[in-house]
């Protein structure tokens, strides 16, 4: 509606009106503009920053005025310096840098925003070294400084008086002013190596991936590749010559070469005041880890005196150089044969340091030729601080090349962040679709097939290093692979794969460490294991539940049970794939010990079985079950849930019936009540099938029903074990027999079968035929001597010796012990011992008299014969009536307890 009444306004003023209009109109449009951007949304959320800038002798200094200044990070690009402020909209005031450049070292300054933060972005004219640092709360201070070599070289040029191309140089160009000192390039940048990346001096970027180097520097075309692929041949592995120095980016280096060994030698010089440090000629005659044969082998023959000395730099193998002169070298530096020109002496050896690692540390275990290099799976490109997405974003952005080409490094380091992080299956397809088949890939392979808890692929490099050490060999136990018996136990090989778990970072260790752990509590290595639980749960944090049943169950395989449990118990609660297992090893170690379960520990293994109904982790948590119920005195209840489970079909009949098998074989009468027992057999006695597997269940039932006076039944039970003839099913059903007073049944079941429980049971038929003798000569050498139950045998069969020593309440024991004709103890001695074991609150003397004494008495008067040489009197009569009426009692109670 205005537009249309400016125009409006505009036709019917006329020409004249119409440039005054428009421009009225224009007008109104920009303040209209500005009041809109003012209230839009997220306006009031930038913070404007003023920017100051100041201009020193030595260096340029920016300060920024921040409140709360956050998290901030800066980085360098060749001459680009970036300040990141994180998840932060500020609005810097960059006037005070560009356009007016009141700092030299500077020439241009903007922001941007991001989904990250803030960015800051300087363009510097020169290759500066850039510091920042908090000053104060609220405050951020950039200090850009020329290198050494810089400064210099602008100093000459000052001095000069010329600029870089011969003519006088106006200090008014650069618009720095005389305080400049450095001028530089406006374009900010182009006098650097495109892409190069230099450390600042507070944030040091982390290197490239070690092994992203190794694949891609030498492409192979894989094998069904349907366009031709350039291929390049791999360079000779033997050098012939030390290879050339990098190039350098510029002076820079050598100058900071030189300030580092200055400072260096200067510590070094300090620390030999001290007496820390001693200095020694690096391969001279005095140093210790040359041979002292060696360094005679090298020693230059002896000349004559009169012999004038050679040049040290004519000898290219002077006595500082103690390489053997082959006929290679010799060639080479011999100009009259044709040979090539001498190369230069190497550069002498300034510094030489020997520490307690060169010292100490162990020796290197062997390496076989199948083992892949150990710098392949150099860990540091998973210890990148970064997270997963930023990592993420910055490796796709480099996967593209010209004509829609994948980048294979880019690709290979993508594969190394997903194997980093845990995802197997990702970095696979990543390898498959873009990664040549180098061994660096076929290596990252089988790593990921290791997240996954796949194994290595059979003619992987894991799977061909049967005994390499170090990293190979710590990956290949957490695949859960074994080496030989003689390498796992030797000690140089277990440091080596401690020590590549222990350098893993935190989340790696945490997903190799339970496979690793448990595979060597599977092999009983438990210190092993154990001495790999401490690289890791001495780690600060949660390490996970799989970590928690892992060392709960290389707990409970040392012997700390109580330990063991609780982690189990722990995991058991959780919501996680883990419980189900952690139920499971819990219900075996208790039921080890016991015959019961928890309720609720039951209950909860019923829950699971019921989610994971048919699966293999359902029947085995179904097993469970059962064998809990069993224990928890229902061994009915039990036993109708696999009798209904059984008739409804289905997969699981199998490991139902070895439920079944292993609750008979538990179930004891005396437990479940002898009633509950019979009962619950009696109803469910179909079953007990009748194949060969279920006899040990057979035989266990058959002695519980003897037990319990049910032999009959028992007897019916053992008839198919019986029809295959089976010693322990002839054992049984001849107990059966013996209870059902058939003896010579027994008998004749018993023939031919040895061992002492056959010979117990011929025992105990000949008793029940009257053949004591003959009972107690088939069991002597099958009793140990002194036993209670030979003792016994020996009473019935009237052999006095050995029933002497039944045990001391058994009346019968004296008078075995008397018919045997054993010395009778002093009865003052008896009696002395009596007293002796009195207890100490035994009464005055003048109280009731103890038993313990009167019957060490009566023992003692028992034993001892009759005074028949003793002289007529009434007291000698009197004694010898008790000592006739107390044998008389003795023999009466020693022949009641037949």
């Amino acid at each position: 509606m205005m537009q249309g009444e400016l125009q409006g306004r505009a036709i019917a003023g006329g020409p004249r009106a119409r440039p005054a209009t428009m421009r009225r109109a224009l007008r109104l449009l920009a303040v209209v503009a500005l009041l809109l951007a003012a209230f839009a949304p997220g306006a009031s959320a930038q913070e404007r920053i003023r920017l100051r800038a100041g201009e020193h002798a030595e260096f340029s200094r920016i300060a920024l005025d921040v409140p709360q200044l956050g998290e901030w990070s800066i980085e360098r690009n060749g001459r680009l310096v970036t300040v990141l402020f994180s998840d932060r909209e500020l609005l810097f005031a960059t006037e005070q840098i560009f356009p007016q450049r009141r700092i030299s070292r500077v020439t241009s300054a903007r922001s941007e925003r991001a989904r990250d933060g803030t960015r800051l972005i300087l363009s510097m004219s020169c290759n500066c070294v850039a510091e920042a640092y908090e000053f104060r709360p609220g405050m951020l201070v950039m200090d850009i400084r020329a290198q050494p070599e810089e400064t210099e070289a602008a100093a000459v040029q000052d001095q000069a008086g010329a600029g870089p191309d011969g003519r006088p140089q106006d200090p008014q160009q650069d618009g720095s002013g005389s305080g400049g000192g450095s001028g530089g390039d406006g374009g900010g940048g182009q006098n650097a190596a495109s892409g190069s990346m230099e450390a600042l001096a507070i944030h040091r970027p982390e290197p490239p991936p070690a092994t992203s180097g190794s694949v891609l520097s030498q492409p192979v075309a894989r094998a069904d590749a349907g366009s031709e692929t350039e291929t390049r041949a791999a360079p000779d592995p033997a050098p012939t010559a030390a290879p050339a120095p990098p190039a350098e980016d510029g002076p820079s280096d050598a100058a900071s070469i030189t300030e580092a060994q200055r400072r260096l030698l200067e510590q070094l010089a300090r620390a030999a005041d001290q007496g820390l440090v001693q200095f020694r000629d690096p391969g001279g005659p005095d140093d210790p880890r040359i041979p002292q044969e060696e360094v005679a082998a090298t020693e230059p023959a002896a000349r004559p005196q009169d012999a004038p000395a050679p040049h040290a730099a004519a000898d290219p193998h002077a006595p500082g150089d103690r390489r053997p002169q082959g006929p290679q070298d010799r060639q080479a530096t011999d100009p009259s044969e044709g040979g090539a020109a001498p190369p230069p002496p190497a550069p002498q050896v300034q510094l030489d340091a020997q520490t307690v690692w060169d010292r100490d540390r162990r020796p290197a275990t062997p390496r076989p030729a199948t083992c892949p290099d150990d710098a392949l799976l150099d860990p540091a490109p998973w210890r990148r601080s970064a997270e997963f997405y930023d990592r993420m974003g910055e490796i796709r952005a480099r996967m593209m090349l010209e004509f829609d080409k994948a980048d294979p490094r880019a690709a290979l380091d993508l594969a190394w962040l997903q194997v980093g992080f845990g995802f197997g299956a990702e970095a696979r397809q990543t390898l498959d679709q873009f990664v040549p088949e180098v061994r660096e890939a076929a290596l990252l392979r089988d790593l990921a097939r290791v997240m996954d808890d796949d194994p290595p692929a059979p003619d992987g490099p894991l799977s061909q290093g049967a005994e390499c050490p170090g990293r190979a060999g710590m990956w290949r136990l957490a695949s859960r692979m074994t080496p030989s018996p003689a390498v796992l136990k030797e000690p140089a090989w277990r440091a080596s794969v401690l020590d590549a778990f222990a350098e893993l970072p935190i989340r790696l260790r945490r997903r190799a460490g339970p496979p690793l752990v448990e595979h060597l509590t599977a092999l009983g290595e438990l210190d092993f294991a154990d001495a790999a639980r401490l690289r890791l749960d001495r780690a600060p944090g949660d390490h996970g539940a799989p970590w928690l049943l892992a060392i709960g169950r290389l707990a409970l395989a040392r012997g700390e049970v109580e330990r063991g449990e609780t982690l189990l118990r722990d995991v058991s609660l959780t919501d996680g794939p883990e419980a189900a297992e952690a139920m499971l090893a819990l219900a075996d170690s208790l039921l080890g010990r016991r015959d019961t379960l928890p309720g609720d520990l039951v209950e909860d293994i019923a829950l699971k079985a019921f989610e994971h109904q048919g699966t293999e982790l359902g029947r085995r948590l179904l097993v469970a079950e059962i064998l809990g119920r069993a224990g928890r005195d229902q061994l009915g209840e039990a036993l109708q849930v696999i009798e209904t489970e059984l008739f409804a079909g289905g997969a699981r009949a199998a490991d139902l019936e070895a439920a079944l098998r292993a609750i008979l074989e538990r179930a004891r009468a005396a437990d479940v009540g002898e009633y509950a027992y019979a009962e619950a057999i009696m109803r469910h006695r179909g079953l007990i099938r009748e194949p060969e597997v279920f006899d040990p269940a057979r035989i266990r039932v058959a002695r519980e029903m003897t037990g319990i006076g049910l032999a009959n039944v028992a007897i019916d039970l053992l008839g198919p074990a019986l029809s295959r003839g089976g010693s322990e099913a002839r054992l049984a059903a001849a107990a059966a027999e013996v209870t059902l007073d058939l003896p010579l049944d027994a008998l004749r079941r018993l023939e031919g079968l040895e061992g002492d429980d056959a010979a117990r049971l011929r025992a105990r038929a000949l008793l029940a035929l009257g053949r004591d003798a003959e009972a107690f000569a088939e069991v002597a050498g099958a009793l140990p001597e002194g036993s209670p139950e030979r003792a016994r045998l020996a009473w019935r069969a009237a052999i006095w010796p050995d029933a002497a020593r039944l045990p001391g309440e058994d009346p019968r024991r004296l008078l075995a012990a008397w018919m045997a004709g054993e010395p009778p103890p002093d009865p003052g001695e008896v009696i002395a011992r009596a007293l002796d074991a009195r207890p100490e609150s035994a009464g005055a003397a003048d109280a009731a008299p103890d038993p313990m004494v009167e019957a060490a008495a009566r023992e003692a008067m028992f034993l001892s014969p009759p005074a028949v040489a003793e002289p007529p009197s009434l007291a000698a009569a009197r004694r010898l009536i008790e000592a006739s009426e107390a044998a008389r009692a003795r023999i009466e109670e020693a022949l009641g307890g037949v």
